[in-house]
């Protein structure tokens, strides 16, 4: 098995975790169980289709053949831990915005405050080093704590998708699109100093791919 090199050599360094583009080593078992869990999965596209090692690799794969995009681990910096991972999903070279995705594995870490930094880490790295004009993103009806963390972050709601997410369940659910400024971002980054402080970003190391 094999993955294509990064697009963005790059590690973000927080307060709390550190985002690096992902390597061989976390597409393992434990990345799978996280896609295989219905609690992590249920609002994902891959909720309805069992994963596996090369699914995982196939996905980094595909975003890796598109410019700009990538996808980061999310680790501790504690104990050094992946717990996760955030994606640039969709970058737009023409308009000059890009996308975001977003997955913490262990449900008991949902309300630790891991996802807003990595939030607030990778939209400092987008805005202020990669100069997108525009970040954007999606969240379920039924998501509402994806989608408390994106307003609250100052993105603003501009549109419904009606009925376009179907719930393991079988429920129909609206999704919700959201979209952040750069001008927006930089007046409001501010009242984030508490994480922003932290902000570090380092050149990769070719070891970190092996």
């Amino acid at each position: 098995m094999k993955i294509l090199s990064p697009n963005i050599n790059t590690i973000i360094d927080g307060h709390l975790i550190t985002l690096k583009p992902i390597s061989i080593k976390e597409i393992n078992e434990n990345y799978v169980s996280w896609l295989n869990d219905n609690q992590i999965n249920q609002f994902l596209e891959v909720r309805n289709n069992q994963q596996t090692i090369e699914d995982i690799a196939n996905y980094v794969n595909g975003l890796r053949s598109r410019s700009g995009c990538e996808l980061f681990a999310i680790f501790t910096k504690q104990d050094n831990r992946h717990v996760g991972n955030i994606a640039i999903s969709n970058f737009n070279l023409n308009s000059n915005y890009a996308e975001y995705g977003l997955l913490i594995g262990n449900i008991q870490l949902h309300k630790s405050g891991l996802a807003a930094e990595a939030t607030i880490l990778l939209l400092e790295y987008l805005f202020q080093y990669v100069n997108v004009h525009k970040v954007i993103a999606h969240s379920t009806a039924d998501n509402q704590p994806a989608s408390k963390l994106i307003e609250h972050l100052g993105f603003t709601q501009e549109g419904t998708l009606r009925k376009q997410f179907i719930l393991s369940s079988g429920k129909i659910v609206d999704v919700y699109c959201y979209g952040l400024l750069r001008e927006e971002w930089l007046e409001g980054r501010g009242r984030l100093s508490n994480i922003l402080e932290y902000f570090k970003i380092t050149e990769l190391d070719s070891n970190h791919l092996k």
